[in-house]
């Protein structure tokens, strides 16, 4: 398992940048040192006359690259510490120290729209009218007859110009947006207008609660926008380069809209998330009881939804007998196209580069090891933010597939001829009967590991331990694929 071991030096470099507050120059000299133990030997080999074994050269490369993973992850480290003094120093220029900089600040910025938009229920409740608001715009009254629950926009905008006293001037940044209301035809590339508020991300203000400072400085976020509806955001123009993610953009208003028409008994933002993965709009209560129960990656688009189409597509595809290679294209390439419609997170792109590479092994007729292509996309990922590997989601994802892979032996043992025998006596329906109960067994045996291995993870960073997910995934899993087939096909 060559990549499970080089993904194993790189997590350790990792963690020792992370955690130890390792330098460039620490791992440098950890480097070359190592390259230098390992060229010794290969010397101390090639004088005796033997042959240097193949592990002992691709352990030199191994090191090197584990190196160069933690000397990105440093450079990273080093612009996030940076981006923090300049947001300190700007707080302080603009009296904003201490608790003040959580204050909502008026401002006028133009900017380009870069990301689909998304909607969320809000937790809070709004008048109407303008009476009863505090000055964060919240109603003091929860209970008043003129309040109703309403919804938030939230996307992400490139801001070019800002507007000060004396006109419009440069200004470079990435700032989340939030409007209070559902704000619809606006798409990725299109240069708009927005008359809201600002502050800059605030620091935890308890112990334990989530930082958004820091997690604003590794996306490259310098600030928070708002606005109170649609009319503070005007459209200047549209998009004009073209750019991938603004026909996904249409995709995903077009998908919502039909959802929202043809999904009764207000279950439409339930579909939502079950199949666009818009999770925001599914009830707060409802995901507090997912997360209880331990069921809540049935409700955020994961792994599993990208494995439940492949296997659809898969089974479609020998029910009209279709040939191989055209039906493992399809599946790539649809699967590829339903991971960018869902956002493509971390645990949606190790799916979709899992599925890529075992359709690729099948088309090419090479050895398929599940463990080495797990390793694989997680180095892949790497490469474009070393800092999923701190992420609980991307974690948790990670841990259960490997799980799966060593504790699962349906996906790995083959039949013998002794168990064909056997079989070629029994009825269908005994055989298929057998298989259901073997499936079962084997499914709740692999959710017990999962649920064991991954609670002290679970415990630590929710605080919540949930043995009913053992039972709760085996007898969720089919209503929960025909939901999200039924979905996409509505689609």
């Amino acid at each position: 398992y060559p990549l499970v071991v080089l993904l194993a030096l790189v997590l350790v470099t990792l963690y020792a940048v992370e955690s130890l507050g390792i330098g460039v120059w620490a791992l440098i000299a950890a480097a070359v040192f190592g390259l230098l133990w390992i060229s010794h030997r290969m010397l101390r080999q090639r004088g005796a006359g033997t042959t240097i074994p193949t592990p002992l050269v691709s352990l030199v490369y191994m090191f090197g690259i584990a190196g160069a993973y933690g000397i990105v992850h440093h450079h990273s480290r080093q612009e996030h510490r940076r981006q923090s003094d300049a947001w300190n120093a700007q707080a302080r220029s603009l009296d904003l120290d201490n608790m003040r900089s959580k204050a909502w600040r008026p401002i006028a910025v133009r900017g380009v729209i870069d990301d689909t938009l998304r909607y969320r229920r809000s937790t809070m409740p709004r008048t109407r009218g303008n009476e009863g608001l505090d000055r964060e715009g919240w109603t003091q009254d929860d209970h008043s007859s003129q309040t109703d629950l309403h919804w938030q926009t939230l996307t992400r905008v490139r801001i070019q110009q800002a507007r000060h006293a004396d006109g419009w001037s440069s200004s470079e940044g990435v700032a989340s947006l939030g409007g209070d209301e559902k704000m619809r035809g606006y798409y990725p590339g299109d240069l708009v207008e927005i008359y809201g508020h600002w502050r800059l991300p605030p620091e935890p203000s308890n112990p334990g609660q989530f930082n958004l400072r820091a997690r604003y400085a590794e996306l490259g976020w310098t600030a928070q926008l708002r606005a109170e509806s649609s009319t503070q955001v005007l459209r200047i123009r549209t998009a004009q380069a073209f750019r991938l993610d603004r026909p996904l953009a249409m995709m995903t208003e077009r998908a919502l809209a039909i959802i929202e028409r043809y999904v009764p008994f207000g279950q439409a933002p339930l579909t939502a998330a079950l199949v666009l993965g818009q999770r925001e709009q599914a009830h707060w209560e409802l995901q507090e009881e997912l997360l209880a129960t331990g069921t809540i990656h049935m409700l955020s688009i994961s792994g599993m939804h990208i494995d439940m189409v492949a296997v659809a597509l898969m089974v479609a595809g020998l029910m009209l007998r279709l040939p191989r290679t055209p039906t493992l294209i399809g599946i790539v390439l649809i699967c590829g196209s339903y991971a960018l419609l869902c956002g493509a997170n971390p645990p949606v792109a190790r799916a979709t580069l899992m599925l890529t590479a075992a359709c690729a092994a099948r088309l090419l007729r090479w050895q398929l090891t599940s463990l080495n292509i797990l390793a694989g996309a997680a180095l892949v990922l790497l490469v474009q933010r070393t800092s999923i590997a701190f992420e609980i989601g991307t974690q948790l994802s990670f841990m259960t597939v490997a799980v799966l892979i060593l504790t699962f032996p349906i996906l790995q043992q083959r039949q013998t001829p002794l168990k064909r025998l056997l079989e070629s006596r029994q009825t269908s329906a005994q055989v298929a009967w057998a298989g259901a109960k073997r499936f079962a067994w084997e499914s709740l045996r692999s959710s017990f590991w999962v649920c064991f291995l991954s609670a002290p993870l679970v415990w630590h960073s929710f605080h919540i331990l949930s043995p009913i997910a053992i039972a709760l995934n085996l007898v969720l899993w089919l209503p929960m694929l025909v939901a999200l087939l039924a979905g996409l096909a509505l689609i």
